[in-house]
């Protein structure tokens, strides 16, 4: 029985590094289609941009894990939520409400319809929809337009 677990195991690192080898693989003949004029604008604005966009991009981690630590510690701990119950399930859960792949129903109530509102947390429920539009507010709107700005200006 072990045995087939280290063969699991063993046949997933070799997969994660396949993966890996090709997507180095796919970056380096971008680097040498560089005379294709579509590539090469994409090159050339990745390159100018690059500092910039991992500025942006450390930004963004630090308040996913900002808010997921505050969100999954409000509504895991103390609401037990299950979205929020481990801090990697919080900040995958901000990570989405962010991008707009969970529903403002779905959040609120779990799915479960308006009298369900805060389930979990009974009178603080309001902190769930000032974190929900805290997050839009922020991390929907202000951080993908700077990154739209940050990649224009590299493509200028």
């Amino acid at each position: 029985m072990n045995k087939k677990k280290d063969d699991i195991t063993k046949l997933g690192w070799i997969i994660f590094f396949i993966g890996w080898q090709t997507f180095v693989i796919t970056i380096s003949y971008l680097k040498k289609l560089a005379w294709h004029p579509g590539a090469s604008i994409f090159v050339r604005t990745i390159e100018h941009a690059f500092r910039d966009l991992t500025d942006t991009a450390a930004i963004m981690l630090l308040l996913f894990l900002g808010f997921g630590m505050t969100s999954g510690m409000w509504f895991g701990a103390v609401g037990g939520d299950l979205a929020f119950k481990s801090f990697l399930d919080s900040t995958n859960t901000v990570s989405r409400l962010s991008f707009g792949l969970i529903d403002f129903t779905d959040f609120i109530s779990w799915g479960h319809g308006k009298k369900y509102d805060g389930i979990g947390i009974g009178n603080a429920a309001w902190t769930k929809v000032i974190v929900f539009w805290i997050l839009f507010g922020l991390l929907n709107i202000i951080m993908l337009n700077l990154l739209i700005a940050v990649v224009s200006d590299g493509f200028a």
